[in-house]
């Protein structure tokens, strides 16, 4: 949907946006926050991020006064939202949480976070949320339906024909089919319970590598799978991929596989359609409205991911009819364009009103 007010007559505003984790540290909120800034700016409003992971107390309020915002934002309930609610009664500007992921999928469960939580959304004066299932969970809550808003993801990608080989670079052979797994190493992302199942399905699919992109977030997960690397020479971690070097990264392998339990509108996953990339992920409430059976190849169990994996091998005619879907779900559903103008009218809604 396009914004009805003219450009000219647009509220002139400064957001301050609050992340757990930013650049050059790739988070899936880092990501989030770098794109969705981007867009903010496009529209005219001046932002200011600040990464609560490197900045002390004194400092983010000396920052915050210096800025002077007309709006806070702060991108996941637990890991920003005290420190927004505290800026908001501060400098009497309107709030709004962005739930990200684990914050409702599983800090708004966890005995010891969910008041934390709980207490940020209600002092918030919008709470947005990527898709139907985390509206949902907020409204089983008891958060009304008018505070809450969804805004779906996209991709802020610079395709520039970058002409870096991976196959090349690591040896892959041209009859090999080449898996990826993107994003930060951690153990709500199931790393092992993939290689468990490709294992198995390389006894009879020989011709088979697996790609592991990401940083480690937590070094005692990356312990537990280091072992299983050393042993399987068809696994290669790449570590953390520049965000240049994406589109490359993606253009090189034949499919992207997502075995994480949460999730809700995975970049990975977008940025893998966003290039036409085949996706086989786990059918769970945050992946669903972004994954279907026209969109991508779902499995719920072991067995119907290993399923999967050799029929996407075996049957790549099958490939061209799910890419179009995606394709059509990325130029409406998950454009840019849309992302960019929901919050850009939320924040001109906020504001209006509190002035």
């Amino acid at each position: 949907r396009q914004s009805e007010q003219d450009p000219a007559t647009r509220i002139e505003m400064k957001a301050l946006l609050l992340t757990p984790t930013y650049f050059p540290q790739l988070t899936g909120n880092a990501v989030t926050v770098h794109r969705i800034t981007k867009g903010l700016l496009q529209r005219g409003i001046a932002c200011r991020i600040i990464n609560l992971s490197q900045t002390a107390d004194v400092d983010l309020m000396n920052e915050a006064d210096a800025f002077a915002p007309d709006i806070i934002h702060g991108f996941h309930a637990y890991k920003t939202g005290l420190a927004g609610v505290r800026l908001k009664k501060i400098f009497g500007v309107p709030l709004v949480i962005t739930m990200t992921g684990t914050d409702i999928n599983v800090d708004l469960r966890d005995r010891d976070r969910k008041k934390t939580v709980r207490d940020v959304l209600y002092a918030s004066d919008l709470v947005t949320v990527f898709n139907d299932h985390a509206f949902s969970v907020l409204l089983k809550y008891g958060l009304p339906e008018d505070k809450i808003r969804i805004i779906h993801q996209s991709v802020l990608l610079d395709d520039d024909k970058n002409t870096l080989d991976y196959r090349a670079l690591y040896g892959v052979d041209r009859q090999d089919r080449l898996f990826l797994m993107s994003g930060g190493l951690r153990r709500i992302k199931q790393i092992g319970y993939a290689i468990d199942v490709l294992t198995e399905v390389r006894k009879i699919r020989p011709h088979l590598r697996l790609f592991i992109a990401g940083s480690i977030l937590e070094p005692e997960e990356y312990r537990k799978i280091e072992g299983r690397l050393r042993r399987r020479p068809w696994i290669t971690y790449l570590g953390e991929v520049r965000r240049e070097n994406m589109p490359a990264l993606l253009r090189s392998v034949d499919v992207v596989l997502n075995t994480s339990a949460s999730e809700s509108e995975a970049n990975a996953l977008l940025e893998a359609f966003y290039f036409r990339t085949i996706v086989i992920a786990g059918s769970i409430p945050g992946n669903a409205s972004l994954l279907t059976d026209k969109t991508s190849f779902l499995f719920r169990n072991k067995r119907e991911f290993y399923e999967k994996i050799l029929y996407v091998i075996d049957h790549p005619t099958a490939w061209e009819p799910v890419r179009r879907e995606a394709d059509r779900l990325m130029t409406t559903v998950f454009s840019f364009q849309r992302e960019q103008v929901g919050y850009t009218d939320a924040y001109e809604a906020l504001v209006g009103a509190s002035g």
